[in-house]
């Protein structure tokens, strides 16, 4: 038999859980071949599958940690405020420039999600690409980050940076909010 291969994405959600508490979990025994301590994780697809469970929206099933881990990673939750942003934020605030401007609270309290694609290059690196949510449902891309060394190559700066990126992109779209919302109130 002749296989295709293929490359997927999926939104999931997922905790670790071994093999036998999800089946605790699901309600089943432990095949008796299986073993319950194998480690793992509960998944729980959010872009396809049929519900098939009541605490869950999605079609949730159990990956062992090797699969696992080897298909995804978390995405990030939080943006932080960069080092230059609160460099910046000193100095307008030390030259009393405090007509009504685009916060660095207002900006990342615009972001709704954030989303990280990362592509594995022939040198062994990582392309990450941003993808910031803003709250009214409009997305945002950033530049891609990636190390020009894979021995360099982390996920967690590389993803740091790639959110950057992206919130670069972000300041216009969130200060034409506040020129939109000043010219509706003269109006």
């Amino acid at each position: 038999m002749t296989m295709t291969p293929y490359i997927g994405t999926k939104r999931i959600q997922a905790r670790p859980m071994t093999r036998g508490e999800y089946n605790k979990y699901r309600g089943w025994e432990c095949p008796a071949d299986e073993n319950p301590a194998d480690d793992g994780y509960l998944v729980e697809y959010l872009d396809g599958g049929q519900k098939n469970h009541p605490d869950h929206a999605g079609y949730v099933s159990w990956s062992p940690a090797s699969v696992f881990l080897s298909a995804y990673q978390a995405q990030p939750s939080i943006v932080e405020h960069s080092a230059d942003d609160i460099v910046t934020e000193g100095m307008i605030e030390a030259r009393g420039l405090n007509a009504r401007r685009v916060s660095l609270d207002e900006l990342h309290g615009s972001i709704k999600s954030v989303e990280i694609i990362r592509h594995r290059i022939e040198s062994g690196s990582v392309l990450r690409f941003p993808i910031l949510t803003m709250d009214n449902g409009f997305t945002v891309t950033g530049r891609p980050s990636v190390s020009v060394s894979a021995e360099n190559d982390n996920d967690d700066v590389g993803v740091k940076v790639a959110i950057q990126n992206a919130v670069f992109e972000l300041w216009p779209f969130v200060g034409f909010r506040v020129v939109e919302a000043r010219h509706n109130e003269s109006n």
